[in-house]
C-alpha cells in the first residue's frame, strides 16, 4: 500500500467538488451547495467544479487543497487558505466569473 499526500491540481477538480460538498454538509442532510443551488445536482456540481477551476482564486480553488491518496486513488482532501489573502470578495469574484461562464440569467443570479 502506497500512501501519498500531495498538492491538488486541475485534474482533481471532480474529487475537490466531492470534498467541498461533503464538508459543506458538516453532518447535516443539506449543506451550503444544496442551499445555494437546490434545483439540480448536475448544476450544483458544475458550478462547484468551475469554482475550483476559475481564474479568480477563492476558497474553492484547487490550489488551496491537498489530496491524500492510497495506491494512487484519492481518499481525502483538505482545504486551507490565509483569510487575509483569500476572502469573501474573492469568492464573489470567482462566482461572478462562473455565473458568466455558465451564462446564468439575471433572474437566476438573483435567486
Amino acid at each position: 500500500m502506497t500512501i501519498c499526500i500531495r498538492n491538488a491540481n486541475e485534474r482533481d477538480a471532480e474529487f475537490i467538488v466531492w470534498v467541498m460538498q461533503t464538508a459543506g454538509r458538516s453532518n447535516h442532510d443539506l449543506g451550503f451547495w444544496e442551499h445555494f443551488i437546490p434545483e439540480s445536482y448536475n448544476e450544483r456540481t458544475q458550478c462547484a467544479k468551475n469554482m475550483a477551476l476559475a481564474e479568480s482564486v477563492s476558497l474553492c480553488h484547487y490550489t488551496n487543497f491537498i489530496i491524500a491518496e492510497i495506491d494512487n486513488e484519492p481518499v481525502g482532501g483538505l482545504c486551507g487558505y490565509y483569510s487575509r489573502e483569500i476572502n469573501r470578495e474573492h469568492f464573489r469574484e470567482a462566482l461572478k466569473e462562473v455565473m458568466d461562464k455558465l451564462e446564468w440569467s439575471q433572474s437566476r443570479r438573483e435567486n
